[in-house]
């Protein structure tokens, strides 16, 4: 520090600020041997600077350790913890308290990132505010399908779902010289084969999924129902989807838009149905058969189009949704300083 070691009652100078690591510096304190020229003894006050002679002087720096804060995010998980106050170059301790996250166990480690990739070391000294972050494990599950010779899925995360498996197969079977054969029907949730299982359900935990078969004889024949549809009531083409059990579940195909008169494929009602809102059956949704042929009929949207303004820094304007054929509303816009001339196409042609 460039500090005098004499000065006379002609000197005046001002007192450098001096650093330490991990304190703020408070002041000089001054203890004088005299009075400056106002008859005040400096010796309880912060001294900046030198313009009258004190005398003999001793300065001394005074400095107050910092103080920092320490943030816990949870990410996610409960419950909240507070923050910690730690002063420089001390340790914090981990917090005791149990943290709880569904679908997710924790780690018992802290992260100086957000992703979690540096674990924080609690006999490492703060010397920073800083946050630090819970680390998660996402749990995993398996799947079981019973009653079939189908691979099990192991290790699924939570909240994920899972692919349907082909259709599996069942070996005939004789019992004295009667011979039974199995037709799949499909995948139920639960043991009795009542309830449907939803592929698209997210797994959150160990679940067993049960096949279910129709089993068929030279005494008790296969009875199998067409399924079809075509592309609206009138149409005289109709195509097939296949010849099915009752009970059977089978996977809707989507049928391909109609480009030529702009349709595109929504889903598939019953021919016949004529309540108010039929059932609107999607492209991959089940449908399951039951003790008669079944005529879909295809329902179409008609093709829609999204025009997107630029409005060259003018007031933002929203998109607009436009079915094939059906103009868009010219949309006011405002920029201060000029006068709005219309809508023009990338090409510089005017849209109307």
């Amino acid at each position: 520090l460039s500090i005098p070691s004499e000065y006379d009652i002609t000197d005046a100078f001002l007192l450098p600020t001096p650093t330490k690591e991990g304190y703020d510096f408070l002041g000089w304190k001054a203890v004088a041997d005299g009075y400056d020229n106002n008859g005040n003894f400096p010796q309880d006050d912060y001294v900046a600077e030198f313009k009258n002679n004190f005398g003999n002087v001793t300065l001394t720096a005074e400095f107050k350790i910092k103080e920092y804060t320490v943030s816990f995010d949870t990410n996610g998980g409960t419950p909240e913890i507070a923050s910690v106050t730690a002063k420089h170059g001390t340790l914090i301790s981990a917090p005791s308290q149990t943290l709880t996250k569904e679908g997710y166990d924790f780690t018992e480690k802290w992260f100086v990132d957000e992703e979690c990739t540096e674990e924080f070391d609690f006999s490492e000294p703060i010397k920073s505010d800083m946050t630090i972050y819970a680390g998660w494990e996402i749990q995993k599950f398996n799947v079981i399908f019973a009653n079939a010779d189908t691979d099990d899925i192991t290790d699924v995360p939570y909240g994920s779902t899972i692919d349907r498996p082909a259709n599996p197969e069942k070996a005939s079977t004789e019992v004295d010289g009667k011979i039974t054969n199995y037709r799949f029907l499909g995948w139920f949730s639960d043991a009795g084969c009542t309830k449907v299982f939803d592929f698209s359900t997210p797994i959150k935990s160990d679940t067993t999924v049960y096949a279910k078969w129709l089993d068929y004889t030279e005494d008790k024949p296969l009875t199998l129902y067409n399924i079809s549809y075509k592309a609206n009531t009138d149409s005289e083409d109709t195509f097939s989807i296949g010849d099915f059990a009752k009970g059977e579940q089978i996977i809707l195909p989507k049928v391909p838009d109609d480009t030529i008169n702009h349709k595109v494929f929504k889903g598939f009602v019953i021919d016949g149905d004529t309540s108010a809102k039929p059932v609107v059956y999607k492209a991959g949704s089940v449908f399951t058969v039951g003790d008669k042929d079944v005529m879909f009929i295809v329902v179409w949207d008609t093709e829609k189009h999204t025009v997107t303004f630029n409005s060259d820094g003018g007031t933002e304007i929203a998109p607009q949704v436009i079915e094939y054929n059906q103009k868009a509303t010219a949309p006011s816009c405002e920029k201060r300083g000029f006068i709005l001339k219309g809508w023009f196409t990338e090409d510089g042609t005017k849209f109307s």
